[in-house]
């Protein structure tokens, strides 16, 4: 199977947006083209697992107000297990900022940094945050341009437990939406069920504290597939992450993913800045992986990829407050 971040200069299909699809491509192409080799016709994946069945801190923060005993035990034990401070948990359990507020002040308050918190806590969301490798320009102009949908922005739900959710099935979503763009050109369907509306609705049709534990590991899969798989199987408390692969893709394909991104018309017009991607952001100076890298490889792959009319505005001044890379 191809490595991480192989391959990124011979995917040339079009998607509708900059997506995770692209940096995947061609690990879908192998996996793909070995199960039609097979004979299979329809490829099913996992993706979506993780986004209705592994539970999200935020959830303690509406159980709070609704059952804080409960919560109160629930935080305690996250807290333990992530070696957190007592007193920024509190904070953030007790915290009443509203979704508009919050997200004015995160726009406010965005800087340049090479990674972003990798967990969601119990803020409403991500924070905003600007890659390094943003040009001072784009970095000064975000502000003003991500203020405006944050002057009136609402939540997709009642608090932020209700919000987070929906939010997390469309983010994936859209994830789906580019990896079946690009199986539908090898003439497969790649299909994701765990995202299917009917899968979504039962998930989400369990209360949070029965859908999952801080001290068991997707519990509402377990009990479904009980009966269905081995009992040793659904003992399963944790997966495997892709840290150790992407660190080595990173390394053995980083000249191919710098040349990419030098040619990109986000260096061309002036989006980021090549000479601190290339020299701050390169893998013997990471250090940590930069969260920021994989979008910022799509957005060069997607833009790139766009027909040569599409893209004439390459040689004019550099654009001003795009926020994807």
């Amino acid at each position: 199977m191809p490595q991480f971040f192989e391959g990124m200069g011979d995917v040339v299909e079009r998607l509708d947006e900059p997506s995770q699809a692209y940096l995947t491509a061609p690990r879908i192409r192998y996996s793909v083209e070995a199960a039609m080799a097979r004979g299979a016709t329809t490829y099913v994946n996992g993706l979506g697992g993780d986004h209705l069945l592994h539970g999200l801190p935020v959830w303690d923060h509406a159980l709070f107000r609704r059952r804080p005993l409960l919560a109160l035990r629930r935080v305690r034990t996250t807290r333990m297990l992530d070696d957190r401070p007592l007193i920024p948990v509190l904070r953030e359990l007790l915290d009443s900022e509203s979704y508009r507020t919050w997200l004015r002040r995160t726009v406010r308050e965005a800087r340049r940094v090479r990674e972003v918190k990798s967990d969601l806590r119990m803020e409403w969301d991500q924070p905003v945050a600007l890659p390094r490798r943003l040009s001072r320009d784009a970095a000064a102009a975000l502000p003003a341009r991500l203020g405006e949908p944050a002057a009136s922005a609402e939540p997709l739900g009642a608090d932020r437990a209700l919000h987070a959710e929906p939010a997390m099935v469309r983010d994936g979503g859209r994830i789906i939406r580019g990896t079946q763009q690009y199986a539908a050109t090898l003439g497969m369907p790649f299909e994701a069920p765990f995202f299917d509306d009917r899968v979504v609705e039962a998930c989400f049709a369990v209360r949070h504290e029965e859908r999952d534990s801080p001290m068991e590991f997707k519990p509402l899969i377990k009990a479904a597939m009980r009966g269905l798989l081995p009992d040793e199987f659904l003992r399963r408390g944790s997966k495997m992450g892709g840290s150790v692969q992407a660190a080595r893709g990173l390394r053995d394909h980083w000249p191919t993913l710098l040349e990419l991104c030098e040619q990109s018309p986000l260096t061309t017009r002036g989006v980021i800045d090549f000479g601190a991607l290339a020299t701050g952001e390169s893998p013997q100076h990471m250090g940590t992986r930069d969260a920021f890298l994989d979008a910022t490889v799509n957005c060069a792959v997607f833009a790139r990829n766009q027909p040569a009319g599409d893209r004439r505005h390459d040689r004019e001044e550099p654009a001003h407050g795009p926020a994807a890379a």
